[in-house]
């Protein structure tokens, strides 16, 4: 990455708008920032990486402190950095968050920052912060942490990493070379030694629990055993070979219980069995007694009910006299059909000249309501003359109404198209920006490939170098740093399938990037079109209107249309009704003739049913005067009557008869009954059942202390056998966690370095000693040139306090007398030259650890006034040195000896009205 341009409005002391054409630098060599202190130098630095990632360059500053001060409240202030990468020109631009009075109403709202990545090559720019910060992470290849050590080496850093201990070094380089899942192995080991000693104590301290609920008898012998370890736990084996001793005498004991329980049912069953017999022959005397009276009190009754069947036997003739009336009643039934015709007839007949009457009066009201509603129907026809006329007005408004409505609907699918076309331009430009993404990250994959390859075709070169004889690369006898060979390099197919996935994704973002220009061209003409049939319908400008305007007018239409078709149909309505009632009057007109024949002919039927009913009721009442009973329903009634009184004297005989059988019976059984009681109670004599029940009580108390016994005998015996079983258990897991928590501990103290009497390095300090060895080995390449040949930084192996941690403290070996000694003894000047010497390693490695990236931009900020000439010269070539390869290296500096010997140089001045200016001095 090397910037082109950089403008900045509003932005750290620039007031207004300052504006550097970074590309008139080139591509290689040193320039200097120079300016009093509080310019602005270090501004231009955090102006980039803030266009970059969103965050200034230093660990001091955030973004919120960047807006200048010096600036109106309302400017906006914001950053724009045009910069090319592998040969590819990009633009970002960020605007800083700001409060600003709110458009709608008092007080302030907030504008979040803003954020859009650029593409030379048309594609569709990147717009939201975050999505811009992941882009230019994958595009570069570092992520800002990374890229401030690689690119942008900030004021102060070069001391901080100097002289930081083995603490604040790992912190730094745990964000730099991604060490920190190694701390989390450490926490996560150190946490589960932690939980297998507590898992543990915690068994432990159950197994104390078990013990401690483990009873004996108060005169066992074993209970002097018992006491102790109940307050302390032994070894498991005791503890578990007392309680199965303690086990077996309680099941001794449990036995001699069950055996003492068997006895005392048993004589409790003899008991229970001369107890039941004897309840059971008092039972027995008693239903005797209760038998015997029963007899003496029913059995005198037989011959009284034997009397009463004799005497019902007697009723004989009366039965038959009553057999021979329902003969004769039966017989006359038929004339009662007679009478019930003549009856009918003449009821049909009374209701046939009542019929004919009411058929009359009918004729006659229909005759006069026809009259009245005939005049009417003349009145509401003079009333609708006009309705057919107003019916068509109306209709023609309706339709030219609906015609609008149609009009605006079409209007208001449209717009939707619209939105739906705008919905799929903005799903083209996501599938572009993907497409582009992904097509960066193939790129970015070949050429971490292709570096890695030319990497190893440098390794393989270095195995032919022989100190002393010339490189045939750079032709420099002494070989300080040669490369090594790496074990992951590519070969030449796999970097060919990757630039061949390249070209691929290269293709896809193209055809994606015409669909997305195809679907703005559509939409545009979309836009056009839909403006030109809205303003033939509304009173528009523009289509931000439409919405609002096209939705007022389709209510006051569709409200319109509606009104005028309600109207409408109410007039069809009355023309309707109007040719109805003109239809309607001459049929009424010949309805009133038909009601006045129809009358006439209605009272002569009436006279002539009258006649015939008055015929018929003079034969009914001379048939009446024949019968016994005036109607068919009472003559069946009297013989109802004869029916009963016979039934009743059949039932009578039956249940004298029915009753005489149940007694003679019931006589028998008891009888029976009583001779089997009898017989029972001829055999032996038993106690009494009170004794037998007294003795049973006595029994029964007894059993219930020998139950109580054995049961508090059962509980114990249960309760140690299951505090054996659970010692048994919690024995075998106490033995395994054990042996874990032995094995975590030792490893958790290993990877923390908290092993007692040894160097305390953590695991993570260890893998970042290698880091720091290859850094050092970087470093030192520079700090000997700079230092000619005196000095060279090494890490400190063994520490005299085993208290603290260790493991990247470092030293400084002195060749001039051969020592080697803290690298804080260094003088001030000799401090910045190993503090840039190491800065400048940690990029080389940090490049190289991030798969071979390489910037085309470095950029250092202050620290040379401590340096004397000498020295100053030195520093000079080293970093004279690091824009071989078409490297530009910028340096922020107010030394005098930096101005005279650089000449491109970014002079900032602060004006004395407040504010600063930047310009470009070649």
């Amino acid at each position: 990455m090397r910037p082109l341009s950089l403008v900045m409005n509003a932005f750290g002391p620039f007031a207004g708008e300052a504006s550097l054409p970074l590309a008139q630098l080139g591509e290689r060599g040193l320039y200097l920032v120079t300016g009093v202190t509080g310019a602005g130098k270090t501004t231009l630095f955090d102006a980039i990486t803030f266009a970059l990632y969103g965050e200034p360059s230093g660990q001091s500053r955030d973004a919120g402190m960047l807006r200048s001060k010096y600036a109106p409240a309302d400017a906006p202030a914001s950053v724009r950095l045009a910069f090319v990468h592998r040969g590819t020109e990009y633009s970002v631009e960020r605007t800083l968050p700001r409060e600003r009075e709110s458009r709608r109403g008092k007080g302030t709202v907030r504008d979040e920052g803003t954020a859009t990545l650029n593409f030379a090559d048309g594609r569709a720019p990147i717009v939201k912060p975050t999505e811009v910060t992941r882009a230019i992470t994958a595009l570069l290849g570092v992520n800002k942490e990374q890229f401030c050590h690689i690119a942008m080496i900030a004021q102060g850093a070069f001391q901080q990493l100097l002289l930081a201990g083995t603490k604040d070094r790992s912190e730094i380089f745990r964000e730099i070379f991604a060490t920190r899942p190694y701390q989390d192995f450490q926490m996560r080991v150190k946490a589960d030694a932690a939980r297998a000693d507590a898992e543990c104590k915690l068994l432990a301290h159950d197994m104390q629990q078990r013990m401690a609920g483990v009873r004996a008898p108060a005169d066992d012998p074993l209970l002097a055993q018992l006491v102790p370890m109940q307050k302390e736990l032994p070894a498991a084996s005791e503890a578990l070979a007392l309680l199965a001793e303690l086990i077996a005498a309680d099941e001794a004991r449990l036995a001699q219980a069950s055996e003492a329980l068997g006895v005392s049912d048993a004589h409790i069953s003899a008991v229970d069995a001369l107890l039941g017999k004897a309840e059971q022959r008092e039972r027995t005397a008693a239903e005797l007694a209760v038998c015997q009276t029963w007899l003496t009190a029913n059995e005198p009754g037989l011959a009284t009910l034997q009397s009463a069947l004799q005497a019902e036997l007697a009723r004989a003739p009366e039965r038959e006299r009553l057999t021979g009336a329902l003969a004769q009643g039966r017989a006359e039934l038929a004339r009662y059909d007679e009478l019930a015709d003549l009856a009918a007839r003449h009821g049909t007949a009374l209701e046939s000249a009542r019929l004919a009457r009411h058929q009359a009066d009918a004729h006659r009201q229909s005759h006069e309501n026809l009259t009245a509603r005939l005049a009417g129907a003349r009145a509401e026809l003079a009333s609708l003359q006009t309705a057919a006329g107003d019916a068509e007005r109306l209709q023609a408004e309706a339709q030219r109404a609906q015609e609008r409505l149609h009009a605006l609907q079409a209007l208001a699918d449209a717009w939707d198209a619209l939105q739906a076309e705008q919905h799929a331009l903005a799903a083209a430009r996501s599938a572009y920006t993907a497409a582009a993404e992904q097509a960066m990250q193939a790129h970015a994959a070949q050429d971490s490939a292709q570096r890695r390859f030319l990497d190893a075709q440098a390794g393989v070169l270095a195995q032919t170098l022989v100190h002393g004889q010339p490189c045939p690369v750079c032709g420099s006898p002494e070989h300080p740093a040669p490369a090594h060979l790496t074990g992951d390099a590519p070969t030449r197919d796999t970097l060919d399938a990757l630039l061949a996935k390249a070209a691929a994704c290269d293709a896809q973002a193209a055809r994606l990037s015409a669909a997305a220009a195809e679907h703005t061209g559509a939409l545009a003409r979309s836009q056009t079109r839909l403006l030109a049939d809205a303003r033939s319908l509304l009173p528009l400008q523009d289509l931000e209107t439409l919405p609002g305007a096209l939705a007022m007018a389709l209510a006051a239409t569709r409200e319109q249309a509606a009104a005028l078709e309600a109207a409408a149909t109410a007039a069809r309505q009355q023309a309707e009704r109007a040719q109805q009632v003109q239809q309607g009057i001459p049929k009424a007109e010949a309805l009133l003739l038909d009601l006045t024949a129809q009358h006439s002919g209605a009272m002569q039927r009436a006279a002539s049913e009258q006649a015939r009913a008055d015929a018929l009721s003079e034969q009914l009442q001379a048939l009446q005067r024949q019968l016994a009973q005036p109607t068919r329903d009472a003559h069946l009634a009297a013989l109802a009557a004869l029916d009963a009184q016979r039934a009743a004297l059949d039932r009578a005989l039956a249940d004298a008869q029915t009753l005489l059988d149940a007694r003679a019976r019931e006589v028998q059984q008891q009888t029976a009954r009583r001779d089997t009681l009898t017989a029972q109670l001829t055999d032996a004599p038993l106690p009494a059942a009170d004794a037998l029940q007294a003795q049973k009580q006595a029994l029964t108390a007894e059993r219930a202390a020998l139950q109580a016994d054995h049961q508090a005998l059962l509980e114990r015996l249960n309760g140690n056998r299951a505090a054996h079983a659970a010692l048994m258990t919690h024995a075998r897991d106490f033995d395994r966690l054990a042996e874990r928590r032995a094995w975590l501990t030792a490893l958790s103290q290993t990877v923390n370095g908290e092993l007692r009497g040894r160097e305390r390095i953590e695991l993570e300090t260890y893998v970042q000693t290698t880091y720091l060895d290859r850094v050092l080995a970087r470093a030192n390449t520079r700090l000997m040139r700079m230092s000619s040949g005196q000095f060279e930084l090494s890490r400190r192996t063994g520490t005299e306090d085993l208290r603290l941690k260790s493991g990247l403290e470092l030293n400084v070996i002195d060749h001039y007398n051969g020592s080697e000694r803290d690298v804080r003894s260094l003088s001030g000047g000799e401090q910045f030259k190993a503090s840039l010497s190491l800065a400048l390693g940690m990029s080389d490695e940090v490049q190289a650890s991030a798969g071979g990236v390489r910037l085309d931009a470095l950029f250092i900020d202050e620290g040379f006034g401590t340096l004397d000439d000498e020295s100053l010269t030195g520093a000079i070539d080293v970093l004279a040195s690091l824009s071989e390869g078409n490297r530009l290296v910028g340096v922020i500096s107010h030394v005098q000896q930096l101005k005279e010997r650089i000449d491109r140089q970014i002079i900032v001045t602060k004006a004395r009205t407040g504010g600063s200016r930047a310009e470009l001095r070649l």
